[in-house]
Formats: C-alpha cells, sequence, structure tokens
C-alpha cells in the first residue's frame, strides 16, 4: 500500500515519469532505484555507503542522503567515478549526483534512538522507501501490460495476431 501522505497528483506525475523513463530506456526506474541501493556498498564503496543512502532517481539524477557534510563532499568529490560504477554494475541512466544532508532513517534504529527522536516527516518517509520502490515497480509492471497492448501507429490488431 502506498502511504496515504502522497497525493493523487504526485502518484500520476510518478506514473508519468515511469512512462517515459521506460519508452526511452526500456527500464523502470524503480528497478533500477532497487538496484542502485542493492549495490551500493559496491558502487559508493563500504566506506562511503555506511554513512550515504540513495533515495532517488529523476530526469538523469541520482539523489543522495548522507548523514554528514563530509560525506557529501565526499560524493561530490568522487562522483565521476561513482557515476561510473553505476553505469557498470546496474547500467543506470545517470548523469549527475545531488545530495542532501540529514538523518538516515533506518540508522536511527541501529543506534538505539527512538523513531521519533530528531527526525522530519521527511525522513520519516525515507524509511518507507522499499516499500514505496516496491508498489512503483508494480505500477510500472502495470505500465508495461498497458504499453504492450497499444497498438503502434499504422499496426491493426491483425498484424499483431489478435
Amino acid at each position: 500500500m502506498i502511504p496515504s501522505r502522497i497525493s493523487q497528483e504526485e502518484i500520476n506525475t510518478i506514473i508519468r515519469n515511469v512512462a517515459t523513463e521506460k519508452k526511452k530506456s526500456g527500464k523502470s526506474l524503480a528497478g533500477v532505484m532497487m538496484e542502485i541501493q542493492t549495490q551500493w556498498n559496491n558502487i559508493a564503496g563500504e566506506t562511503l555507503a555506511v554513512h550515504t543512502y540513495p533515495y532517488r532517481i529523476q530526469s538523469g539524477e541520482l539523489y543522495v542522503r548522507c548523514d554528514h557534510s563530509i560525506f557529501a563532499q565526499q560524493i561530490h568529490l568522487y562522483h565521476q567515478k561513482i557515476i561510473t560504477a553505476l553505469k557498470i554494475r546496474v547500467d543506470a541512466p545517470v548523469a549527475k549526483i545531488k545530495t542532501t544532508v540529514g538523518v538516515i532513517y533506518w540508522k536511527n534504529r541501529d543506534m538505539g534512538r527512538k523513531e521519533s527522536d530528531n527526525i522530519s516527516p521527511d525522513q520519516k518517509m525515507a524509511g518507507n522507501e522499499p516499500q514505496i520502490s516496491r508498489e512503483i515497480q508494480k505500477i510500472s509492471d502495470i505500465i508495461d501490460e498497458i504499453l504492450k497492448n497499444i497498438e503502434k501507429p499504422g499496426e491493426s490488431n491483425a498484424q499483431k495476431g489478435l
């Protein structure tokens, strides 16, 4: 289930973006994002991965949350190596990396803090990102099916074997 904090307009925008990106690359951004998150330790390196979390990919930009400004600087310093690793490891359509500094939600539990300690609503939402990614992947799969069933210009149902 998609969290209720996301408006219908935001959902429609996500669907349009997924459909557009699928047409361009043949891959869903949600699928690419899940691959990036899974491979992040190998892409960014173990030390940097511990202090950073890739949370969104949009319009060729990867958004990474860092738990300290030092690690945001490291991301900027090594951005070209990270972009190269993204292309090699997951064939990610990333040309630029943007960073934000804040608490990485999933780390709060590891540090023994309560979920509500010093966490903004946006950061609480970050804890749902894997769930949101799965939901977006489901939407992406539905869009795939719809796109498969749409006639190409000049192609009739008879030509498709229907």
